[in-house]
């Protein structure tokens, strides 16, 4: 809710532990009328490790737990205080929903409805890698402008889109090379899947602008 989201650990049900904790608005010194997310619903995606809120007056945002002791803010949907309010979330195969209230407590929000958004879930591992010596790495990562990518076979194609799915950049027609330097200066923080084709396949790689 308004002091943001916690990781647990459940393994032990009668020791559950405090794992990480996603606290943008420096929780318990903020409260609830001034934060800008009040928390309803969260769905969660194995595969991409993200965890989807429906944030009251802030629509949505994505989690990155992948790393369980420092969940981070990696993409949001809508805007602070617009007066249109999310209740409900759900993902089911490329599809969000977000279902929304009208109403003036507990939070101010004029329209009631449902919006489907798009998305694209991240794909898992390597696919159609012919030759399991397939080697590619990306640094710096995090990075801020520009990073590389090394591989041992040829690059033939590279794709970049966003945590939901949208191309972000793509870079089709370039010169077959076992290396790439991408400028990524106008895209905006957050994580970004890279889809790498080369000689021998296809391999997916995350890489994280901050």
């Amino acid at each position: 809710d308004y002091c943001g989201m916690e990781v647990l650990n459940i393994a032990d049900t009668s020791n559950i532990t405090l794992i990480g904790w996603w606290n943008p608005y420096n929780c318990p010194n903020n409260n609830w009328f001034t934060s800008a997310v009040h928390s309803n619903e969260i769905r969660y995606d194995a595969n991409c490790k993200h965890a989807f809120l429906s944030t009251g007056k802030s629509d949505m945002y994505v989690i990155d737990v992948s790393n369980p002791a420092i969940p981070d803010s990696c993409n949001t949907y809508g805007g602070v205080a617009n007066n249109i309010g999310t209740w409900g979330v759900n993902i089911y195969q490329s599809q969000i929903y977000l279902s929304y209230i009208c109403a003036a407590i507990p939070f101010s929000s004029n329209w009631t409805g449902i919006k489907l958004l798009t998305y694209s879930p991240c794909p898992v591992g390597i696919t159609e890698i012919q030759n399991n010596e397939e080697k590619i790495t990306l640094s710096p990562n995090p990075t801020t402008n520009t990073f590389t990518i090394t591989t041992n076979t040829k690059i033939k194609e590279i794709k970049i889109t966003n945590i939901i799915g949208s191309q972000s950049l793509a870079i089709i027609n370039i010169t077959p090379n076992n290396t790439a330097t991408i400028d990524i200066t106008n895209l905006s923080n957050g994580i970004y899947f890279i889809k790498i084709k080369t000689d021998k396949g296809t391999i997916n790689k995350k890489i994280m602008k901050q």
